[in-house]
């Protein structure tokens, strides 16, 4: 029969405080352990079978998402391209039509939508072109003013020359400056009546007396430039 030992062999009987000084020995040890294998070299870790699995799955993902999105990209280019197509082909065909060249397979109705169409267009046209000849009639009355202006200040230049009796010059077959005196004043309204619904042939007598009188003051400024 073995024999039990003593309660003083066995040591003295353990207590609460002697416990817990126990297991914060052993969580320091563990503790230690932890940290010495966090200061491994990163060569010496071997990756876990699981991480390896997820980043497989994830590039895996990746390109399969990017061949997706290449091909949805070139989908959608295909369809505008396509319908750039369309377009650009409808385009043609109305200009066709317009200067009728693809009319042989309209019928009655789109001939008539057609022709109110270009009667629409030509009426703008010729409202616009109106308004062009109206702005250049104006701009020829302002011009027509300031000549008369210079007409006027000319004559009254050879007017002080005369009195300061200075001799006339008569160069280049320009009138004497008596006979300037004498001579009509020139009359803008002989020269510009513009009509724009008249024919262009009835312009051709309202213009000789005109002309005549504008190769005269022509003269006269030439002479006075000279002297």
């Amino acid at each position: 029969m073995p024999r039990r030992r003593s309660r003083a062999a066995c040591g003295p009987p353990r207590t609460p405080a002697g416990c817990s000084r126990g297991a914060a020995a052993v969580r320091r040890t563990s503790a230690a352990r932890s940290s010495a294998a966090a200061r491994l070299p990163a060569r010496r870790r071997q990756p876990s079978v699981k991480a390896t699995i997820e980043r497989y799955k994830k590039a895996n993902s990746d390109t399969t998402n990017s061949g997706t999105v290449a091909e949805v990209n070139a989908q959608h280019y295909q369809q505008e391209s396509a319908k750039l197509r369309q377009t650009i082909s409808s385009l043609q065909n109305s200009n066709r039509t317009l200067v009728g060249d693809a009319i042989h397979t309209m019928t009655l109705r789109d001939l008539k939508q057609l022709e109110a169409r270009l009667e629409k267009g030509i009426a703008k046209i010729r409202a616009r072109k109106n308004e062009l000849l109206y702005a250049e009639v104006e701009y020829m009355q302002k011009r027509e003013m300031d000549l008369q202006s210079d007409n006027m200040y000319l004559r009254s230049k050879v007017a002080e020359n005369n009195e300061r009796g200075q001799p006339s010059v008569n160069m280049m077959g320009a009138p004497s400056t008596s006979e300037y005196d004498h001579m009509a004043p020139y009359d803008s309204r002989n020269f510009l009546q513009v009509n724009i619904m008249q024919q262009p042939q009835h312009y051709s007598h309202q213009l000789q007396p005109t002309t005549l009188q504008l190769g005269y003051i022509y003269k006269q400024l030439s002479f006075l430039v000279c002297t």
